[in-house]
């Protein structure tokens, strides 16, 4: 079972990737999150885009280890990962009012 209250969660590495670098401002776009399950450990991977208006200029991911103390179930995991989205939405919805 995922243990909500103590995963270990090591931010292990991001990578990036630029068709360019001539732009004032950039934003970035949240895409799919993939994760590959081994047991008790898996490896997350947060990709994103990087986009000056509408036209992507990048794309990237973030890789972060996570070990668990016990077994691998899908549904605690999915109450996990759709509190935390819920939660981003939310953080990135006031951001956008606070910024107008």
């Amino acid at each position: 079972m995922f243990s909500l209250t103590r995963p270990l969660v090591i931010y292990e590495s991001m990578t990036l990737s630029f068709d360019h670098l001539d732009f004032r401002q950039a934003s970035v776009e949240m895409m799919e999150p993939k994760m590959e399950v081994n047991g008790k450990r898996a490896s997350a991977y947060l990709h994103f885009q990087i986009k000056t208006g509408e036209k992507v200029v990048g794309t990237g991911f973030k890789k972060l280890a996570i070990s668990v103390q016990n077994g691998y179930e899908s549904e605690p995991m999915q109450a996990f990962v759709d509190d935390y989205l819920a939660r981003k939405n939310d953080y990135l919805g006031n951001l956008a009012v606070l910024s107008h």
